[in-house]
């Protein structure tokens, strides 16, 4: 008893003390210095190599195993213990908000995976996947050529961006698309 209250306070602490990404490298993880890791979670970061400029956004989980094989064990109908495979996640990736990646999947280098698509086959890369289960919906170039074909707001100053803006959610576009505006040389997003 007392044993495992002094180990729920050690593994309390080492939550407190280190980021989930240097958890995750404790446990096995292969991935570079720099990693957004907000608040995705990574069921076996020992099966897990994740490359150069990922982005794993909010409630993203890379999930290396099955449990259903296990259940399905213990009440007899199989005999596999379970179900594991490794995650790869090539350089130039993102990963939307709460999708799921499943075990023996490889993401190709440039690619983007919807907000809430279910990954279960290889994504290859350039592609944009998205739905459940992911299926390609196009290319990372066609992305691209259908987000700069919105509204964009010439504006010099911190002024004239905050005028824009009100403009522009005056005219009811608000919450339909999105406002880029352009600050010189510089793209903003807004």
């Amino acid at each position: 008893m007392l044993r495992r209250l002094a180990r729920r306070l050690a593994e309390s602490w080492e939550r407190l003390r280190l980021s989930p990404l240097e958890r995750y490298r404790r446990r096995g993880l292969q991935a570079p210095p720099w990693l957004p890791v907000f608040n995705a979670h990574i069921a076996e970061p020992h099966l897990t190599v994740i490359g150069e400029n990922v982005w794993l956004t909010t409630g993203t989980l890379l999930l290396n195993h099955d449990g259903a094989i296990a259940m399905l064990n213990r009440a007899g109908l199989t005999e596999l213990v379970n179900m594991v495979g490794r995650i790869v996640i090539e350089d130039d990736v993102f990963v939307g908000a709460r999708a799921v990646i499943m075990p023996g999947v490889t993401i190709g280098r440039g690619s983007v995976v919807a907000a809430g698509a279910v990954v279960t086959r290889d994504v290859p890369p350039g592609s944009v996947v998205g739905g459940v289960p992911a299926q390609v919906i196009g290319g990372v170039a066609e992305y691209l050529a259908a987000c700069a074909a919105g509204p964009v707001v010439e504006a010099e100053d911190e002024a004239g961006i905050r005028d824009a803006v009100i403009a522009w959610g005056r005219g009811g576009a608000a919450g339909r698309a999105a406002l880029r505006l352009r600050r010189g040389k510089t793209r903003l997003t807004s």
